[in-house]
């Protein structure tokens, strides 16, 4: 299987709004999160990959 990585980084952000954001990636088909020094690594199986949507 293939996936797309997507990363957002952030200077400021609460967690709640991080948690928000996944939710709502989450709800796009990512299925797997890492966080980050500076915000986290998002993955979603390419076949399930929207940039519009995104």
């Amino acid at each position: 299987m293939q996936y797309v990585k997507a990363i957002f980084k952030f200077e400021n952000i609460e967690d709640y709004q991080q948690d928000l954001l996944i939710s709502d990636l989450a709800d796009l088909g990512f299925d797997t999160f890492e966080d980050s020094e500076n915000g986290f690594t998002a993955f979603v199986m390419k076949d399930n990959f929207s940039e519009h949507a995104l």
